[in-house]
């Protein structure tokens, strides 16, 4: 038998609110930022891409970002997301081992986190290598 395939879904969090004094980790999302995770939710949906799994950065705009998309999914956030401390100010090293971690049954993983860590993963994955990207 042939491995197994699992497909990704990087998503970086909604657009974040700089006006508001709080520390990076804490920082809300924009009006805009709200709206729009919705909108990827309901087009991921209307697509036919629902993960079966969300694994987010614990950081408030992430983790909001991803209960968001869930809901414009239709998916109950309390069963589909996996908030993983590792990946709030993630390296390229940090995301590809996150993944490595993820066992079990998910087919469809979404990864809901930061940059300059998801850009850095997808050019990896299409074949930029990982010397490109040193912190």
């Amino acid at each position: 038998m042939g491995e197994e395939v699992r497909e990704l879904i990087l998503m970086r969090h909604g657009k974040s609110d700089w006006n508001i004094a709080s520390t990076d980790f804490h920082r809300p999302l924009k009006r805009r930022g709200i709206n729009a995770s919705k909108a990827i939710g309901r087009w991921l949906r209307h697509e036919q891409l629902l993960p079966t799994r969300v694994v987010s950065s614990p950081a408030t705009r992430a983790i909001l970002t991803a209960h968001l998309v869930c809901r414009g999914m239709k998916l109950d956030p309390a069963k589909v997301i996996i908030e993983d401390p590792s990946l709030y100010d993630a390296s390229l090293n940090d995301l590809l081992a996150g993944l490595a971690k993820i066992d079990g049954e998910p087919q469809r993983v979404m990864l809901v986190g930061h940059n300059p860590g998801l850009e850095e993963l997808l050019v990896y994955l299409l074949g930029g290598g990982a010397g490109r990207w040193r912190r």
